[in-house]
């Protein structure tokens, strides 16, 4: 539940057949007998980083495996293979072609359009920042570390850091739900003069489905559900995801419930209860870049000289 960072230390013991994990060196006694200690760490290598392999045949002895293992061996993806829970809201094959059409999409430069945040000001968690591309490419997630950090201070090196990712003015918003993302909000507004829109999850939701018969319960349901559309292989909008391995888990881990037309996408709170304390904090900023994604493009078609822009923070970015 809670995977470790490249290079970071775990401290364990084998007690007969078992791994028990301790929290760091020294040592543990059971029934008078005594245990050291021992550390573990993951550093990933995939074949690109091996110069005696990437160059010979079996790179395509890799490329004709059959999947999972093609996926497993080749990209390091042991989400591969996995079986997709019944009420999952976003199938894992959907992530998997979205993030092989990013590897096979040229190298070239991409206007950004939108940078979506989850905030996390203290606690366990991290903010998470999803630069949005040329409508349907995402860059790669910025992460900013704030464990135990004073939220007061937190705040002004957030907005610094997206006012650093961000480019061709992109538009800017945060989750606003719970009032996480109000500092970060203000702070721009008032120290920078940039305008950072706030999307409330537990907002009510007009908008139908589709299919044109469900509606949602709140607007989380309604976005994560529209995430889910437009990943669909036949829904032209051909989005392309890095090729994360944890934003692919958190983007396939919520479940949806149907209560009469209405459908209910699981909370995070929720999930965290479920997952033991993790929490999708990039896949809901990735949800959140990919709903602003037509924002830049209504300020300009609406900007007239010499009048000012108007506020768009209420008009829906998926009208009927």
């Amino acid at each position: 539940p809670k995977p470790a960072k490249q290079g970071e230390l775990r401290w364990a013991i084998i007690v007969g057949q078992d791994t028990r994990w301790v929290d760091g060196p020294g040592e543990t006694i059971i029934d008078s007998k005594v245990y050291t200690h021992e550390s573990r760490t993951f550093i990933q290598s995939l074949l690109d980083d091996n110069p005696y392999l990437r160059d010979t045949g079996y790179r395509a002895k890799l490329e004709n495996l059959r999947e999972p293992l093609r996926s497993q061996l080749l990209y390091g993806d042991f989400m591969a293979g996995r079986v997709d829970h019944e009420w999952q809201v976003i199938p894992m094959a959907y992530i998997q072609l979205a993030q092989e059409r990013w590897r096979r999409a040229p190298q070239r430069y991409r206007t950004m359009l939108a940078l979506g945040g989850d905030i996390a000001l203290g606690g366990t968690d991290n903010t998470q920042l999803a630069p949005l591309h040329d409508e349907n490419w995402f860059g790669p997630l910025t992460e900013i570390k704030g464990a135990g950090e004073d939220p007061a201070m937190l705040v002004p090196r957030i907005a610094s850091q997206m006012i650093m990712t961000r480019r061709d003015e992109a538009d800017l918003s945060v989750d606003a739900t719970g009032g996480y993302g109000s500092g970060i909000m203000s702070h721009l507004k008032t120290q920078h003069g940039i305008a950072c829109h706030g999307v409330v999850f537990l907002k009510g939701s007009s908008v139908r489905a589709k299919d044109g018969r469900h509606t949602f319960k709140n607007m989380r349901s309604q976005l994560w559900w529209q995430f889910d559309e437009a990943l669909m292989p036949d829904s032209g909008e051909d989005v392309m995801l890095p090729p994360d391995t944890r934003l692919a888990a958190e983007l396939a881990t919520p479940r949806y419930k149907v209560r009469g037309t209405d459908i209910l996408i699981e909370s995070k709170e929720d999930l965290k209860k479920r997952l033991d304390g993790a929490s999708p904090d990039k896949a809901d900023a990735v949800i959140i870049a990919w709903n602003r994604r037509h924002a830049k493009v209504k300020r300009s078609a609406k900007e007239v000289p010499g009048l000012p822009l108007p506020n768009y923070d209420n008009v829906p970015i998926h009208p009927m």
